[in-house]
C-alpha cells in the first residue's frame, strides 16, 4: 500500500471514528440531562457504536482504542439491571472514557499504548460495572446482540451510497467552477455584441445555444455549491459535553437546547465556526448565567437555558447563542468605557453594548480563568470578519443575552450591485443591500460632523464612499444616489454617484501580502475583463465602531 493510500485509510479511520464517539456521547448525555435509564433500544445502538469502533481500530491496529472501545461495550452489559444510581455512576464513567478518546483523536494523535489517564477511568469503569453485575448476580442478556449481527450484514451486504471527497477536491471543484462562470459570462458579452453589430439567424442562434449553455452550468454549480454544505449540528454537538462539564464546575444548573442543527451552511463556515461559539458558551456559562441561589432570589427557575440556534434568512446564514441569564449591565460598561477614555455620552444602548468587542474591554474586577466580557469577544469578531460575517449582540437587564451571528450563505459566490463612485466601479454584496434610492432635495443632512439620510421614516446615517474609499470626491452633496446598507440590526447609507447593474460575480480574496484595505473585502473579474473591488460591507456598517477601536487602542 502506498503513503498517499494509507493516509486516505488513516483520514477517513479518524473520520468515522469521532463520528461514532459523538454519537454515543450525544446518547449518554441525553440520557443523563434526562435522568432516566437506558432503554433496550438505546442499549442496543451504544453497543453497535462501541463494538463498530472497536473492529475498526483493531483492523487498523490501534490497539489502546480497541481495548478502551471494548471495555466501554463491556460496561454496558451492566446496565439496565434496575439499579438506577449504579447505571448513573456507569453513564458518568462512560462519558468520561469517551472524553479521554475523543481528546487524542481531535489532537489527531491515536495513541500505541493506553495513556495513564485512559487506565485510570477505564479501571474505575471496569470496578463499577463488577458491582452491578455483584449485585444481580443473574445477569440479563447482552441486549441487542442479535440486531447488532443484523444491522450488520445488511450494512455489509449494502451497496455504498455515499463517498467521502477530500476537502482540496471540493475546493478545486468550486475554483474551477468559478473560472468557467467568468469565461461564460465574457462569451455571453462578446456575443452580445457580436448580435448587437449583425442582427442575423447566425449570431440569434449562437446566442441562444450560449444561452442554453448558460442554464445548464447553473445546474453544474448548483449542485457544486450544493457539495460544499453540510449541517451546522455537526458543530452544535460539540458543545453538549462542554455545558454539562462546565455547568457543573460552576456549581450551575443549565439546560441545553440547540435548534435547527440540520440547517446546512458552507463548510468554510462550519469548520470556522467552532473557535467563535467557544468563547461565546463559555462567556454565557461564566457571566450570563446565574448560579441556582441568585436564579431563585430573583423570581426566576434555578435551571437556566442556553441555547445554539441556526437559521437561513435568505441569503444568509445566522447562528445565535443565548442564554436567560442577568444581561449585561449597561451602567457598568458606561463606567468601564469611561476609565479607557471613551466618550458614551448620548450613546445609544445598541452602539454601547458593541463596545464589548473592543480588545482588552472587560467589564470584570475579578480574573476568571473560563472567560470575561470583552476578553475573547474581540477574537470572535476577528473570527467572524474572516469568513466576511457580522456579529451583534442584544441584552435585557435580568432577562439574558444574545449574541448573533451572521455569515454570506455561500463564500464563493454572491449577487452585487455595481456602482459608480467617481470613475470607477465597485461591487456591492445585495445580501446586506436594502434599497438604492435616488437622493432627492433635503433628505440628506448633517448632525455634528455626520451625515445623516432621512430614509422613508428613520433616520439612517450616510456614510460618502468617494470620503471612504479614498477615490477622489468626498462632497456628499454631489452624490445623486444612496445604497441602504442593513444587517445586524444596524442601517448605514452609502452614497454613490450611479447603481449600474445587479450581476453574479465570483468572490476572489485578495493576496495575503496586500493585507485588508479599508473597505475592500474582495476582488472579481467582470465579463469583460476588468477587475473590480469588492466592498466590504459589514466594514461600511462597522465604520462607526473601527473609529472607537482605533481611539482605545491608542488609551490602552
Amino acid at each position: 500500500m502506498t503513503a498517499p493510500e494509507f493516509r486516505e485509510i488513516l483520514d477517513d479511520y479518524v473520520s468515522s471514528s469521532r463520528e461514532l464517539l459523538e454519537k454515543a456521547e450525544e446518547s449518554l448525555l441525553a440520557v443523563e440531562s434526562a435522568d432516566a435509564a437506558l432503554t433496550v433500544a438505546g442499549l442496543a445502538e451504544l453497543k453497535r457504536l462501541f463494538h463498530t469502533l472497536k473492529g475498526n481500530s483493531a483492523m487498523m491496529g490501534f490497539d489502546a482504542v480497541a481495548n478502551a472501545a471494548h471495555a466501554m461495550e463491556d460496561a454496558l452489559a451492566c446496565c439496565g439491571t434496575g439499579d438506577a444510581s449504579a447505571e448513573e455512576e456507569v453513564v458518568a464513567l462512560l462519558l468520561a472514557a469517551i472524553g479521554r478518546v475523543s481528546t487524542a483523536f481531535r489532537a489527531g494523535v491515536v495513541p500505541e499504548t493506553s495513556p495513564p489517564d485512559w487506565d485510570e477511568v477505564l479501571s474505575a469503569l471496569s470496578r463499577a460495572g463488577a458491582a452491578v453485575s455483584a449485585a444481580a448476580p443473574g445477569g440479563h442478556e447482552p441486549v441487542g446482540a442479535p440486531a447488532a449481527v443484523d444491522e450488520a450484514i445488511r450494512v455489509l451486504g449494502a451497496r455504498a451510497r455515499s463517498l467521502r471527497v477530500s476537502h482540496a477536491s471540493l475546493e478545486r471543484l468550486l475554483e474551477l467552477s468559478g473560472e468557467l462562470h467568468i469565461l461564460l459570462a465574457s462569451a455571453t458579452e462578446r456575443v452580445r455584441r457580436l448580435a448587437a453589430r449583425d442582427p442575423s439567424d447566425e449570431a440569434a442562434a449562437a446566442s441562444e445555444g450560449l444561452e442554453a449553455l448558460r442554464r445548464t452550468f447553473g445546474l453544474l454549480e448548483h449542485e457544486v455549491f450544493a457539495t460544499r454544505l453540510v449541517p451546522v449540528g455537526t458543530v452544535f454537538s460539540r458543545f453538549r459535553r462542554l455545558v454539562r462539564d462546565l455547568s457543573r464546575e460552576l456549581g450551575k444548573e443549565v439546560d441545553f437546547v440547540v435548534q435547527g442543527e440540520e440547517t446546512t451552511f458552507d463548510k468554510s463556515v462550519v469548520d470556522e465556526l467552532g473557535e467563535p461559539l467557544l468563547h461565546l458558551v463559555r462567556n454565557a456559562l461564566d457571566h450570563g448565567v446565574e448560579t441556582p441561589q441568585e436564579r431563585e432570589a430573583h423570581g426566576k427557575p434555578r435551571r437556566a437555558t442556553l441555547t445554539l440556534a441556526a437559521r437561513q434568512v435568505s441569503s444568509l446564514a445566522e447562528v445565535a447563542v443565548l442564554d436567560d441569564g442577568a444581561g449585561i449591565d449597561l451602567a457598568r460598561v458606561r463606567r468601564t468605557a469611561a476609565e479607557k477614555g471613551l466618550r458614551t455620552a448620548g450613546m445609544e444602548d445598541a452602539s454601547l453594548l458593541d463596545l464589548v468587542f473592543l480588545p482588552a474591554f472587560s467589564t470584570r474586577t475579578g480574573v476568571s480563568a473560563i472567560s470575561g466580557r470583552g476578553v475573547g469577544l474581540d477574537v470572535v469578531k476577528a473570527s467572524v470578519e474572516r469568513l466576511g460575517g457580522s456579529v451583534r449582540v442584544r441584552s435585557r437587564a435580568g432577562a439574558g443575552t444574545e449574541f448573533r451571528l451572521t455569515f454570506p450563505l455561500t463564500l464563493a459566490q454572491t449577487n452585487a450591485l455595481l456602482v459608480s463612485v467617481d470613475g470607477e466601479t465597485f461591487a456591492l454584496p445585495v445580501s446586506f443591500l436594502e434599497e438604492t434610492v435616488r437622493l432627492e432635495e433635503g433628505e440628506l443632512h448633517r448632525v455634528a460632523s455626520h451625515g445623516v439620510l432621512q430614509f422613508r421614516d428613520r433616520i439612517v446615517p450616510a456614510l460618502d464612499a468617494g470620503a471612504f474609499l479614498g477615490t477622489g470626491r468626498t462632497s456628499e452633496g454631489r452624490r445623486r444616489f444612496a445604497s441602504v446598507l442593513s444587517g445586524g440590526g444596524r442601517q448605514k447609507a452609502l452614497l454613490v454617484d450611479h447603481p449600474l447593474e445587479t450581476v453574479r460575480i465570483v468572490v476572489k480574496p485578495l493576496d495575503e501580502s496586500l493585507g485588508r484595505p479599508l473597505g475592500i473585502a474582495g476582488a472579481t473579474l467582470l465579463g469583460d475583463g476588468r477587475v473590480v473591488m469588492i466592498l466590504d460591507a459589514i466594514g461600511l456598517l462597522d465604520a462607526h465602531l473601527d473609529e472607537l477601536r482605533t481611539a482605545a487602542g491608542r488609551e490602552l
